[in-house]
């Protein structure tokens, strides 16, 4: 999925519809995360290397956002948007848990921008940003459908969250905050959602469990497909 993006991104540039060099550091960083996920994946890593290095490439990813538009608040919305994108990270990475649930969050939220660009002529590269997940999204559901035959994992589950996290933050900054929430509502509600009632009922937060609402639901007996839809 990720691949795809990526060489969507490069062919719009060769073609001039965006200058992907504005955007250099944020396909660095998803390369990272991406490989990060896949070592992961095959051979499981401490998590206290995981959270340095998702740290790592998400302060390489805030290398291209418009901090000088904040002024003197620039020096606080550093730090805050590493943390912000390293929750997102692993957010999406939580709520990947069922055949689809990724596809059913992540395409909508990627159609705001893209939405943002049509109906208001706001910067056309966030649109082609938007449209290639977009794609990417639709060529993975299709091999995702429940029952799935390929599944996201942390190499598709990790630079998914860093991208949708980064296109809040540069969308928060440049247009309005909402934008931002509304990208990210659902990874928001339910990861969000899901630790506070975890710590409200001191139980160890890193601790795998099933209190997600889609998990809920599918233990109730609903369908993942139904769920996801």
């Amino acid at each position: 999925m990720m691949a795809a993006f990526i060489a969507t991104l490069v062919g719009s540039h060769l073609l001039g519809a965006i200058n992907i060099r504005e955007i250099a550091w944020l396909l660095i960083a998803l390369g990272g995360t991406m490989l990060l996920g896949l070592i992961d994946d095959h051979r499981p890593l401490n998590w206290k290397a995981k959270l340095l290095f998702q740290m790592v490439c998400a302060w390489v990813a805030c290398l291209n956002l418009p901090f000088q538009t904040l002024g003197g608040w620039a020096p606080i919305a550093l730090p805050l948007s590493i943390a912000m994108l390293v929750a997102v990270i692993n957010f999406v990475n939580f709520i990947d848990g069922i055949d689809e649930i990724s596809v059913a969050h992540a395409l909508p939220a990627s159609a705001v921008p893209l939405l943002l660009v049509l109906l208001s002529g706001y910067n056309f590269q966030w649109g082609i940003l938007s449209a290639a997940l977009i794609g990417s999204l639709i060529g993975f559901w299709l091999w995702n459908r429940h029952p799935a035959r390929i599944f996201l994992g942390d190499a598709g589950s990790l630079p998914l969250g860093l991208f949708l996290g980064w296109l809040a933050l540069r969308l928060s900054m440049e247009v309005n905050p909402a934008i931002g929430l509304l990208i990210l509502a659902y990874p928001l509600a339910d990861a969000g959602s899901t630790l506070v009632r975890r710590a409200l009922a001191g139980r160890t937060l890193t601790q795998p469990h099933r209190w997600h609402a889609y998990q809920q639901a599918v233990d109730k007996g609903l369908s993942p497909r139904f769920v996801a839809l």
